[in-house]
Formats: structure tokens, C-alpha cells, sequence
């Protein structure tokens, strides 16, 4: 595979880890020894889509909605994407994978 998985544990609990995707290089020891402290520290490491290489096959622009994945929109809030079996295109109004998408309202607003 070009971009295989492999996991680590986060910590001692056996349902803490996590799994990542991609070039091998990009997931060096260091990385994950950093990924590790920062969760050790409250923090949750992620990846814009182009770090993540989560983006549009044909102009490399973000998806709009980036399928297993969890966003973190501009007000805060992290919500989870579905996998579905459609094609949610992208955000370059230029790519003829476009798609002019709304992104539903919270729960309960």
C-alpha cells in the first residue's frame, strides 16, 4: 500500500490508541512520541485535511466533508462524519469535483 496504517497505544488502558494513516516517514518515532505527550497533556492532536492527505484527488483542495473523519468548525465544536457512499466533493468552486454543500445546523438549534 502507499498508505498503509499502523497504531500505537496512548496509554496503558488497552482502549486508548490511535490509528493513523499515510506515508510511512510522516509517522516517525518522534512523531508519535510527540502525539503521545500531547495527549498525556489533555491535548488532542489532529490534522488540517493537506496534512492528513484528505484531500480532493484531482485539484488537492479540502473535501467538504472528510468521510470517518471528526471537524473542528470555527466555533469550537467537533462533530463526527458519517461514512457514506457518495461523493461529497470539494470546496474549489474551480474543480469539477465541486459541490456546494450546507453543513447542517447543530442538534437541537
Amino acid at each position: 500500500k502507499d498508505y498503509p496504517f499502523q497504531s500505537f497505544k496512548l496509554s496503558e488502558n488497552p482502549e486508548t490508541y490511535v490509528v493513523v494513516w499515510g506515508i510511512w516517514s510522516i509517522w516517525s518515532q518522534s512523531n508519535i512520541n510527540n502525539a503521545i505527550e500531547l495527549f498525556k497533556q489533555n491535548l488532542h492532536p489532529w490534522f488540517c485535511q493537506k496534512c492528513g492527505n484528505r484531500t480532493c484527488d484531482k485539484c488537492q483542495e479540502p473535501i467538504n466533508m472528510p468521510m470517518g473523519s471528526d471537524v473542528i468548525y470555527e466555533d469550537g465544536d467537533i462533530r463526527h462524519v458519517m461514512v457514506i457512499g457518495i461523493n461529497p466533493g470539494c470546496i474549489n468552486p474551480k474543480c469539477t469535483n465541486f459541490k456546494n454543500i450546507v453543513i447542517p445546523a447543530k442538534a437541537g438549534i
